[in-house]
């Protein structure tokens, strides 16, 4: 009988702690970036009228990748841009006419774009997840149009 006791309370045991480290992973669990396709993006952008950040990737891009494994991974940066952009991924590989329109010469390159989907400034190459916290905030809050990058840059 003490042994069939204790082999319940070590079953309970486990099932308790199975199902709370199950709870608990899920709390812990990252969020990722909501990305868009470009039309799709544009659309939403109008509509809820938030700025858009527009990344051009290539598949065989070694900065691509670790951008996407350390910067695109912040809980941070993930939860700024869900809230405050829509967010567009292209490849410029794929979609070659999208990368000429904007002049994508390299990757990765990134891009702001209004709601109205008017460029307002651009940049190319990695990132650290600091720095690009930065520089989204910079642009979500219009400081853009009062001072420089640096200059914000140390007010945060």
């Amino acid at each position: 009988m003490k042994k069939n006791l204790v082999f319940k309370l070590t079953l309970y045991l486990f099932i308790f702690m199975t199902g709370f480290i199950g709870l608990n992973t899920e709390a812990m669990a990252i969020d990722e970036i909501k990305w868009n396709k470009y039309d799709e993006g544009l659309s939403q952008a109008r509509k809820q009228n938030k700025k858009i950040l527009l990344y051009f990737h290539a598949d065989w891009c070694k900065y691509c990748k670790l951008l996407e494994k350390t910067t695109f991974k912040n809980q941070k940066v993930v939860t700024y841009l869900n809230d405050n952009y829509i967010n567009i991924s292209a490849n410029s590989d794929i979609e070659k006419k999208l990368a000429k329109k904007f002049g994508v010469r390299g990757v990765p390159a990134f891009f702001f774009l209004g709601s109205d989907s008017n460029k307002i400034d651009g940049i190319s190459g990695y990132v650290e997840p600091e720095i690009f916290l930065k520089m989204i905030k910079f642009i979500h809050t219009d400081s853009y149009q009062k001072m420089s990058f640096s200059d914000y840059a140390k007010t945060i």
